[in-house]
C-alpha cells in the first residue's frame, strides 16, 4: 500500500509538469508546420518535404499505448505488421514477406542507420535497440528512398527521433508487467 501511495504522489507531481500538445486541436496550417528530418536528412517543415512523410508523435504513442515501433507504424495506411514470436515483420505498399527480416526497409535512429550489418535486417519490434519511452516521434517515408539513403530503402525509411534530456522536466516513472506465457503487457499508470 505504501508503494502505491508513493507512486500516486510521484504521478501527481510529474503530471503537473507535463506539456501535452493535442494534435486534434491544431489547424491544418499548424500541422503543416511540424518538422520532418527523415525525408532529406535535414530538418524541414512538412509542407516543404518532397515526399509523403507520416509523423507519429510521442503523444500519439502514449495515447494508443503502443509498446514497439512496429505497432506504431502499422497504424499508418499501407503498412502491415506480422509477429512470429521472435521478430516483428513490417510490410509496406502491399509487399510483406514473412521471414524477410525487414531487409527492404531502412531503419534509422536520429538519421543513423541501425539495420543489422550481417543480414541487413531492420529491427522494429521488441528487438529494437531503443525503448519506446525514449522516442519523441517516428517518421515514416514510404517508397524508395535509396537516392538519399542508399541501400535497403526499397519499401521506405523509418526514422526514429529520440527525446532530448532537456525535454524531461524532473523525472519520469514507468512500470510494466508481463506474466509468463502471456502476451498481455501494458504500462501501469502511476
Amino acid at each position: 500500500m505504501r508503494r502505491l501511495s508513493v507512486c500516486a504522489a510521484l504521478a501527481a507531481a510529474l503530471s503537473a509538469h507535463a506539456d501535452v500538445t493535442d494534435l486534434t486541436q491544431m489547424g491544418l496550417e499548424q500541422l503543416m508546420e511540424l518538422t520532418v528530418v527523415g525525408a532529406s536528412k535535414y530538418e524541414q517543415k512538412q509542407s516543404q518535404v518532397a515526399a509523403a512523410a507520416s509523423v507519429i508523435t510521442r503523444e500519439e504513442i502514449q495515447a494508443f499505448g503502443w509498446r514497439t515501433v512496429a505497432e506504431a507504424i502499422a497504424s499508418l495506411p499501407g503498412v502491415s505488421q506480422t509477429y512470429d514470436r521472435q521478430y516483428s515483420y513490417v510490410g509496406a505498399r502491399g509487399l510483406g514477406i514473412p521471414g524477410d527480416l525487414n531487409t527492404r526497409l531502412l531503419v534509422t535512429i536520429d538519421g543513423n542507420r541501425v539495420n543489422d550489418p550481417l543480414y541487413d535486417q531492420g529491427y522494429l519490434g521488441r528487438e529494437f535497440p531503443l525503448d519506446i519511452g525514449l522516442v519523441e516521434r517516428i517518421e515514416f517515408i514510404p517508397g524508395p528512398g535509396s537516392a538519399v539513403y542508399g541501400q535497403n530503402a526499397m519499401l521506405g525509411v523509418v526514422n526514429v527521433i529520440t527525446r532530448k534530456g532537456s525535454d524531461v522536466n524532473g523525472g519520469e516513472l514507468a512500470a510494466a508487467y508481463q506474466a509468463p506465457q502471456s502476451t498481455r503487457e501494458g504500462p501501469w499508470p502511476c
